[in-house]
């Protein structure tokens, strides 16, 4: 029997008229096995997360390998710039080349003018839900209310 099967029986258990039990052993029955029903989804959800946590786990292993060939690989590229002391190189396996770029370097301790700054403007969400808690009325903006469920 499913779980909203369950629950449609237990419901049916009960007068509708006086809101009494019509039989307590059967109601007795279903609860326990409604219990075991929501154990058993309750396992099954566990099982997932445990599968979800090994797999980040084993996804933070091979990153952190992937990180290291990759500092490995750095070194070596910066082995081959030492050894081609920048001529260009061709052979059957690939080729080093050279070309020329320009970057932008920023000191520390300068001071910038306005025009040349960027600014990240986002709201404010802390001080938005003070405001409406107040009872200030902001267009588009709504404190919603959840109920979060905690599984342990």
């Amino acid at each position: 029997m499913k779980l909203y099967e369950i629950d449609s029986a237990i419901e049916a258990l009960v007068d509708p008229d006086t809101g009494e039990l019509l039989d307590f052993e059967e109601f007795e029955r279903m609860q326990m096995e409604r219990d075991k029903k929501i154990e058993g989804v309750l396992r099954w959800y566990k099982n997932e997360i445990a599968e979800a946590n090994a797999i980040k786990a084993e996804a933070a292993a091979l990153t952190e390998r992937a990180q290291a060939k990759q500092k490995k690989a750095e070194g070596i590229k910066g082995y081959l710039q030492y050894a081609t002391a920048g001529t260009p190189f061709k052979c059957a396996v690939g080729e080093i080349s050279y070309r020329s770029s320009q970057a932008v370097v920023i000191s520390e301790d300068v001071e910038l003018p306005d025009e040349y700054m960027r600014i990240k403007r986002e709201p404010d969400k802390k001080a938005l839900a003070e405001i409406l808690k107040q009872g200030t009325f902001i267009p588009g903006v709504e404190l919603v209310s959840r109920t979060n469920m905690t599984i342990k």
